[in-house]
């Protein structure tokens, strides 16, 4: 079992929405209903910071961009992005 933060936090938001299957149980198919129900939640974990001092984040839509850069973002293309997946 990983015991790190996001894994946990994620594990419990998707037993609260009803997914409480383990991949222990080794059962084909497994990821894609994972990640099924990880869509549904409609939020994700998010890592903030470098990897040795990492804070989290409860998002709605991320973005990843390389340390010290910068990335346009077309609000336009995000709203009917996010209007799309309702």
């Amino acid at each position: 079992m990983n015991d790190d933060f996001p894994t946990l936090a994620m594990d419990r938001l998707l037993a609260t929405s009803g997914f409480t299957e383990q991949w222990a149980d080794h059962k084909p198919g497994y990821f894609d209903r994972m990640e099924e129900a990880q869509q549904q939640i409609g939020v994700e974990i998010v890592a903030y910071c470098s990897h040795a001092f990492p804070m989290y984040f409860l998002a709605a839509k991320s973005f990843n961009v390389a340390q010290g850069h910068t990335k346009g973002i077309d609000m336009a293309e995000l709203v009917e992005a996010s209007q799309s997946s309702d």
